[in-house]
Formats: C-alpha cells, structure tokens, sequence
C-alpha cells in the first residue's frame, strides 16, 4: 500500500491539504468497500466495481434461474411420469388377473356355480380399472389425454365402459424448446376407442385453398416470383413479382395477374384438374409460339415450393400446369372439394353401437367441420357414443366408437355417403378371409369349397358365379357384375352394410317371371346373401338387400373382460376360446406402451440430473467471479489500515508550521 509522499518545502499549504485530504478519503472508500467484502462476502457491490466481472455474473445468475425454472417443470413432469407408470402396471397386472380367471373357467373343469363367482370376479376387476383409468393427479386426470374431464371412464352398465378422454397427452418440457408428453391417454393405455376409420380424401385444390394447407400442412412460405410471358405475336414481358403475405392461391392469383395488367400479354392464373396444381396461361392464348416460364430469383424457392420450378412441359402452347400440391383436410374444406374434387353424397350415414342407432342426417353441412359438428351432435342426441374428428395426418375423417363391451359399425343411410367419406366400416376393399368373425369366408371349389354362389335369375335359370378367385368384396362384386352387365347387379348396400343384389332382366314371357333369390351354402350365408338372417328371394322388380356382419370392437382391456364376463355367466366356451390369445397381445401392446412410457421417464431423469449438474458448475463459477476471498479481504483491510494510519501522521507533520514555512 502506497503511502502518500513527504511533501517538499515551499509547496502552498492549501494543495498539501488537497492532496492529503483526498489520499485519506481514498483510503477510506476502499477500506470501507473490503468490509462489506468481509461482512457479505460478495467483491462485486456494484457493476462499477468490475464491469467485466458484472457482467459475468448476471449472465451466470440469468443461467441458474433458467436452470431453476426448467428444474421444477422436470419435478411436475417427473412425478406425472411415476404416477402414469404406475397405473400402466396396475392395468398389466389387470390382464393376467384376467388370463388366470379365463384359464379357471373354461372346460369343464369349473362348474356353473364356480363360473358365475369368477364372472362376478371380472366385473369387478373391469370396475378397478375404471377406477384406476379415473385417477387424478395433481388435478388433473392422468388417462383423460388432453381433455379437462376427471371423469374419463364411465360404467354405462352390462359390461359398457365409456371412455370421454381424447387422443392427447399431458404435455411437459424437458429443455426451452423439448416438449415431452408426461402421461398417457386413456385410449393409449386401455384401446378404448374402435379402429379408426379414415381413408384418404384427396381434396382438390381451389383459390380459396390456404398456403399453409399445402403439401399436406407443411405450407408453403411466398416470396418472390419471375414470370416470363410470350403470346406469339411479338408481345413480351417479364416481372418478378413479391408474394409475400399471400395468405390463399386466390391472393397469388391476384397479385401475379395484376402485376401483368391488361397486357399485351397478360396473365390468367388458375387451379389445374388435371394435375391439382396451379396453371399459368398466357393472354391472349392460341397461338403455337406462345409461351409461359417461371423462375426463382436468386436464393428463393417459391417456384420450387409451388412445383412450378422446373417448368414442366406444355401440353397446349401458352399454358403450363403446376404439379399437385396436395393440400391437406382442414375443418374448413369444402365437402364438394374431397375426392379430387368429385364430393361426396350427403344423405347421412348409419351408426350402431350396441342396440343403439344413429341416422345422422349430412345434408346440411356445407364443410367438414360442419359434418363433424353434425355427426356428433346428432350421435348424442341418439345415445351414441363417438369419437369424430380429422385424423391425424389430416387426411380425413376419424370416426371411432367410444364404448368398450359392444359393436360398433358404420353404413349408409340411403346413399354412399359413408364410402365417399372413407367411414365405412365395411368397404368394398374388406378382405374376404376377415369376415365371419375373423374365419373367412369360403370361396374355393368344391368338395373342399363350398362352390360357386349359385343366383337364380328372374327367368328361373341359374347363374353360377366363381369366386374362388375373389380376394375381397370388390373382387366378389366385379365378378358378380361380368356374369350380365348392367342387367344382374351387384353393388354396396344403401342402408347398413352389405351387398345388394338386383336382376332388371325381363323373361320373355312374363307370366314365368319369378323371384331373384341365391341358393343357400357357406359363401352365400358369409355374404348374406342367404341363410336364416337374409332377407330371402325377391319378389320381381326387389332386390335382395344383405346384411354383412363386420362390427368393429375396441379390442382393448375393458372390452376383454367384458367379453369374458359374459362368455362365463353363459358358459359359452367357444366364445371364451380365443380370450386367451387377444389377452397374450394385449399384454404385449401394453408392455410396449409402458415400455415407451418408462423410457420418457428415464429422459425426463437424465435431464434432470444435467441440470444439476449444470446448476452446480455454474454456481461454482459465479462463486470463482463473484465471491470475495475472505484471507485476502483481510490482508487488504490490514493493509489499508497502516496506510491510513501513516498518512494520518504525514498530516499531523505538515499541520506542524514553523518560521521556515514562512520564508
């Protein structure tokens, strides 16, 4: 520590006042400024202190408090996660509870008093489940998915089980920008809802259609656009036009034509049916050399993300069609832009669920959304229960059933509205081998098959329809259709599911006109075309209205031991026999589902652990810049201290004047 020097003679009295007055105060400040190093062990009071150090430091203190934050989310998600596991295991531990009540109760090895008790055994164990399916946690149902219901199972009873949940989860984070689902939903957990039902709908392209809707919902960013415009008679113009902010085709419409102006030449933009995407035509058009190109500007890719770089090839000179651009089913799709543009029927559609019946009535809606809307509302109101919104890869619809422990189905109602909706439960493209509850329907010759289906006609002559060829009901309908086309008809049934078959043939003597009716054998019945449950011949000018039974189920938990249930109250061992295998898969599928959910856990723990970490570490840098060293705190206070002292006595001296001061 410097101590202030001894002043020289003849120097004014005032300056060595000045200069010793601010060498103590110096000292002061700074012996001061290591006390409150000493008292709060912190050497950083204020940014001033150490500027680079400051700044240091906040950004340490910004980084812990991140730290912190992500800290208690991972301990939410963490606990959501264990409290999931351990409802999955109680649903596993579930399944082979019920695998060893089924082993006990089917054969004769249990007696009907015995497989009562055990029926009375499994309804209770599907009421734990719905308990267990009901748990909340920290407010929330842990199986509802996204839904805010607590509520997510309902007993409806005889063997029903409704579930009300979503496809969602809960959502957790495990980073800034990581989200993890933290739970899993009832359907996940249980298959609680029946096979989606959606096949693709392929809606066309319209001015009205979003940017963002295309390429399937990846969108498309506008930017600019050079367009290049020859008519053939002399007329060229060029222009790069700015697309940005576009928000439909129709703006971009607008935009490029508008930048053209009346021309000569000017430009018309449009959809393309042909190729689903944007058409580009020059005006006026018709002549052999006209042209039209579009380029990028230099690092864009509007052209690109519109197909419309590279140009493809003209087929009419002066007009160029863009490639599809496949835009994705929104709820604001127009219902007459699905099929490519076709539409689809709208006189309704027929739901069952059990004994209970919805005729759902479309003829109102204009929008998907409005006919997912009128499906659900009027499926309500009939005591339906549904699950119906677009799927997921936002094809088209998905309409599943809700409740566990009955069928579920889905036809017409009149029309074709369930086959151009891509709901129909049982479409034309139904393999054969996975009717008759799963057992196939036997088409081969005979004397291993049952032969071919046999229709006698209106004339009274017999047709014999080979269909060991027949892989599905499409199949079976075209070869049906090639015995006398346009006259002996096969086709979807109107109402329900099934086949309709019709015979317009005109005996040439009409009072031998007599009924249409198929002759009774195994591929008949399959086809419900015959046997007990048919409607039997028709009379001249009917048709034959079958019935295909191909219900969907749920499949999962609750429907098992629903199924089980009632197959020991009836002491139905044929309907017990393949329990035992759809339990073994189930087990299986939920094995994968824990196992997909205990390895989120396992990350949600090792982020937790690099945040500790990493809280750790910066804590001990921010100590490294902001703690004061306390041994050298002192070693400084000291030190100050001596000099303070000695400049102390340097100004006792100097206040000592003598005659020598004077001269």
């Amino acid at each position: 520590m410097a101590v202030s020097p001894i002043l020289p003679g003849r120097v004014p009295e005032t300056y060595q006042f000045q200069r010793l007055g601010a060498s103590l105060n110096k000292l002061n400040a700074e012996s001061i400024r290591y006390q409150d190093m000493a008292a709060t062990g912190v050497k950083i009071a204020v940014g001033s202190d150490d500027p680079s150090g400051a700044i240091k430091a906040g950004l340490m203190q910004r980084g812990i408090e991140r730290n912190e934050a992500l800290q208690e989310q991972l301990a939410v998600a963490d606990s959501h996660a264990a409290a999931t596991d351990t409802g999955l295991a109680a649903f596993g531990d579930a399944v082979s509870t019920a695998r060893g009540l089924l082993q006990t109760g089917i054969g004769s090895q249990a007696g009907s008093a015995e497989k009562q008790a055990l029926a009375e055994e499994v309804a209770a164990l599907r009421q734990s489940i719905i308990l267990e399916g009901n748990r909340t946690f920290r407010g929330r149902s842990l199986f509802a998915g996204s839904a805010p219901t607590e509520t997510p199972f309902v007993d409806l009873g005889a063997g029903r089980t409704l579930y009300t949940g979503d496809l969602g989860s809960i959502p957790g984070l495990i980073g800034d920008h990581a989200p993890i689902d933290t739970a899993v939903n009832g359907h996940a957990a249980l298959n609680v809802l029946t096979p989606e039902e959606s096949r693709p709908l392929a809606p066309a392209l319209t001015l009205g259609t979003p940017l963002a809707d295309l390429h399937g919902g990846a969108g498309v960013v506008p930017g600019e656009l050079t367009v290049n415009l020859d008519d053939g008679l002399g007329n060229v113009a060029s222009q790069t036009v700015d697309l940005a902010g576009a928000r439909t085709v129709g703006d971009l419409k607008t935009r490029l034509e508008a930048a053209f102006g009346a021309g000569p030449p000017g430009l018309s933009v449009g959809v393309s049916p042909t190729t689903g995407g944007i058409e580009f035509s020059v005006l006026p058009g018709g002549d052999p050399a006209a042209s039209v190109t579009v380029a990028d500007v230099e690092g864009g890719r509007t052209g690109r993300d519109l197909r419309l770089v590279p140009n493809p090839a003209p087929v009419v000179p002066g007009v160029f069609s863009g490639g599809a651009l496949a835009p994705r089913v929104t709820k604001f799709t127009p219902l007459s832009a699905l099929n490519g543009g076709a539409g689809a029927d709208l006189a309704g559609l027929r739901i069952v669920q059990g004994e209970e019946v919805a005729n759902v009535d479309l003829t109102g809606a204009t929008t998907v959304g409005e006919a997912l809307e009128a499906i659900r509302l009027q499926t309500k109101a009939a005591d339906v229960h549904v699950y119906a919104e677009i799927s997921q890869d936002a094809t088209g619809f998905d309409i599943r059933g809700r409740v566990s422990g009955v069928d579920f189905s889905i036809g017409e109602n009149g029309g074709t509205t369930a086959a151009n909706l891509g709901v129909s439960t049982l479409p034309e493209s139904t393999r054969l081998d996975e009717l008759n509850g799963g057992e196939g329907i036997p088409t081969g010759p005979t004397p291993f098959g049952p032969g071919p289906l046999v229709i006698t006609r209106r004339d009274g002559t017999d047709v014999n329809v080979d269909l060991s060829a027949a892989e599905t009901i499409a199949d079976a309908l075209a070869a049906i259709n090639a015995v006398d086309p346009g006259v002996l008809e096969a086709r979807m049934s109107d109402v329900g599911n099934g086949i309709t078959l019709a015979d317009a043939q005109v005996p040439v003597l009409p009072a031998v006109a007599g009924p249409l009716s198929v002759a009774e054998s195994e591929l008949s019945v399959g086809l419900g075309l015959a046997g007990p449950d048919a409607p039997g011949p028709a009379a001249p000018g009917d048709e034959i209205a079958g019935t295909i039974d191909y219900p969907r189920r749920t499949g999962g938990l609750p429907d098992l031991l629903a199924r089980l249930e009632a197959g020991l109250r009836a002491e139905d061992d044929r309907a017990l026999t393949p329990l035992g295998d759809e339990l073994d898969s189930e087990l299986e599928r939920m094995t994968t589902v824990r196992a997909a959910a205990g390895n989120r856990h396992r990350r949600i723990s090792e982020q937790t652990t690099r945040l500790v970490d990493e809280e750790l570490q910066l804590r001990a840098d921010l100590s490294l810049v902001l703690d004061a060293d306390l041994a050298e705190v002192f070693t400084r206070i000291t030190a100050l201290q001596t000099a303070y002292e000695a400049t102390l006595r340097l100004t006792s001296q100097a206040n000592e004047l003598s005659l020598v001061n004077f001269l």
